[in-house]
């Protein structure tokens, strides 16, 4: 009996970590408190961490990935102070959750999310997220086949319609051709 009631609690709260929270987590903490010894989990996505990171060492899993058992045993975790960290708080609250529901209580988010942490404490990247990389491509792609269209040959017009149809196609499947080989770059794979 007691099993199956646990087992109703866990997944009553990690039914909660997935839906949005409106609320941040109970237990927040400034970076300037967080202990050398303790785990920084930053859930944001690759991309925004390609964008901007912290200077200290932190693990990086995306929140929809996130195991938290998984997390815990592959990187000898035991006891240790996890504190994590998003844009604003809402994901690192939805990990929170994730923790609980796997039983791990020894957890906090760090307050205001990456947006509040000073400059100095981050590291901006030089390259552009691979969403950007994309948007310049295809605009840029889209201009020169219109620039040739008008003073080379109407051919080239069909260009631009053949991008327009593959942003179309990547909105509706999420699914972009440019953006697969724009990761395989080795600007993107430092």
């Amino acid at each position: 009996m007691v099993k199956k009631c646990d087992k109703k609690v866990a997944c009553s709260i990690e039914k909660k970590a997935q839906e949005e929270v409106d609320e941040l987590y109970k237990k927040q903490v400034n970076l300037k408190d967080v202990s050398k010894e303790d785990i920084i989990l930053d859930v944001r996505s690759h991309g925004e961490h390609s964008e901007v990171a912290l200077k200290q060492s932190h693990y990086l899993i995306e929140l929809n990935k996130l195991d938290p058992k998984k997390f815990i045993k592959d990187y000898g975790i035991g006891k240790k102070k996890i504190h994590l960290l998003c844009a604003s708080g809402h994901r690192a609250t939805q990990a929170a959750l994730k923790f609980e529901a796997a039983g791990y209580e020894n957890i906090d988010i760090i307050s205001g999310g990456i947006s509040e942490i000073k400059a100095n404490k981050l590291e901006k990247s030089a390259v552009f997220s691979l969403e950007r990389q994309t948007r310049i491509g295809v605009g840029s792609l889209i201009l020169l086949s219109l620039l040739l269209g008008h003073f080379a040959s109407d051919y080239f017009y069909l260009a631009s319609a053949f991008f327009a149809c593959g942003l179309i196609y990547a909105g509706l499947t999420n699914f972009c051709g440019l953006a697969m080989l724009l990761s395989k770059m080795p600007w993107n794979n430092k």
